[in-house]
């Protein structure tokens, strides 16, 4: 569990020597070692003496139920260039995958409409971001789209390129695809996607390093915000 997901506890509350049982969304604020804190997202039925917003501690023993919030983390990546910083930012929860599994990382769920909207969104104040180091432009070989066997055969026209955000997509979705990497202006800034991880690698000069959880608040909008330190030989 992580700050901003919701749970959903049961609690036993006593009103007048007669015990109410009721369940109830909690969103969580704090992560301690083995304990968890949050605010309670809704009211009781039973009573008006315990209302929305009331902190709760609680175990993990105690959650029924999880509503995984989409998250966004970061980490520094040990394995940048001589003068370079080389970062990762991704959202979570993420499909279930091998390799984000041994590199360490736990917070796994399916995707759906929603999420895929929130990531949609992620990746545009993500390319306005690093949009102020220069105008992006593709430096990696062009994805094609597909031609039809007729046209491959006969045709004399090259198969048509896909536009940029397409290029930095579809790397993310399709492993057998080549690595896509974007540099922004003539300051040494790109982004990289491949793998078929939902992981953007993000690379900047060495004295803009400091800068960077900065730049993951402005891309992460109102949504957690998480370092997350993983075994990253494991994903580059």
């Amino acid at each position: 569990m992580c700050p901003g997901d919701l749970v959903k506890l049961i609690f036993r509350i006593e009103l007048d020597d007669e015990a109410h049982v009721e369940r109830m969304w909690v969103k969580v604020t704090e992560v301690g070692p083995g304990s968890y804190v949050g605010v309670l997202d809704n009211d009781p039925c039973c009573t008006d003496e315990i209302r929305h917003g009331v902190r709760v501690e609680f175990h993990s023993d105690h959650v029924i139920q999880i509503d995984r919030a989409f998250t966004v983390h970061w980490s520094q990546v040990p394995h940048a260039a001589e003068g370079m910083a080389l970062f990762a930012l991704w959202p979570s929860p993420v499909n279930d995958d091998m390799c984000f599994r041994e590199a360490g990382f736990t917070d796994f769920g399916d995707a759906d409409e929603s999420w895929d909207a929130e990531a949609d969104l992620m990746l545009t104040r993500l390319l306005e971001v690093l949009g102020g180091y220069g105008t992006p432009r593709l430096v990696s070989e062009p994805a094609r789209m597909q031609r039809s066997w007729y046209h491959r055969l006969f045709g004399k026209v090259e198969a048509q390129a896909f536009d940029l955000r397409q290029q930095i997509e579809l790397p993310i979705e399709w492993d057998s695809l080549a690595d896509c990497i974007v540099a922004f202006g003539e300051t040494g800034v790109s982004l990289r996607t491949g793998s078929g991880h939902h992981i953007f690698w993000i690379t900047l000069p060495e004295h803009d390093a400091a800068a960077f959880p900065d730049l993951v608040s402005q891309v992460a909008a109102s949504h957690p915000v998480v370092r997350t330190d993983l075994r990253w030989e494991c994903l580059v």
